[in-house]
């Protein structure tokens, strides 16, 4: 958090916010209920640049500033910590730690297991009761 205290990482992790919420926007429906999303891009690049705090924090306030600006159903708090889930997971993998190949490969397999699969199936199932 004392990072953010630091004009130039405060104005980059607006930037990558901005990024979040605009890639949000654009995805690829597969079913009513599942659809591929984008922003998953930009939550990464904040946790592997900023750490796990500020990869959090970008991760919740995409989803609320997406919520905010353009609703695409009803609002459910559930998807808000899978996003900030998503930006610690990749703050943990990612920050201080040499960028290769296997580390994001097990970053994208955490995040998909954890927050795609078990999370966010257990969020719609309770949002919809099915």
């Amino acid at each position: 958090m004392k990072k953010l205290k630091d004009v130039r990482v405060l104005t980059s992790a607006a930037l990558v916010l901005a990024i979040a919420i605009a890639l949000g926007f654009f995805k690829i429906p597969i079913t009513q209920l599942i659809e591929i999303r984008f922003d998953t891009l930009a939550l990464a690049t904040a946790g592997q640049m900023f750490g796990p705090a500020v990869g959090l924090m970008i991760g919740a306030l995409s989803d609320l500033g997406g919520f905010l600006i353009r609703p695409t159903g009803p609002f459910f708090p559930g998807f808000t910590i899978s996003a900030a889930i998503t930006g610690l997971i990749f703050g943990f993998m990612l920050y201080g730690k040499k960028v290769s190949i296997l580390r994001v490969v097990l970053a994208k397999l955490i995040h998909t297991l954890l927050v795609g699969m078990l999370l966010n199936s257990f969020w719609l199932s309770m949002l919809y009761g099915n």
